[in-house]
């Protein structure tokens, strides 16, 4: 499982986990979906900074 922080990312910048991937997840659909649009947005964000 991978340690990320309350923005979905990993210690690698642009690396973001989601879901079941993450270390202590709730291993719900729920929690996951969640966790996936937390990623996107600030994967977003993060890949914003190189346009």
């Amino acid at each position: 499982h991978v340690i990320t922080d309350d923005k979905m990312g990993t210690n690698v910048p642009g690396i973001f986990a989601a879901g079941d991937a993450r270390h202590n997840s709730a291993r719900q659909a729920i929690t996951a979906a969640g966790d996936g649009a937390t990623a996107a947005f600030y994967a977003e964000k993060f890949l914003g900074k190189y346009d």
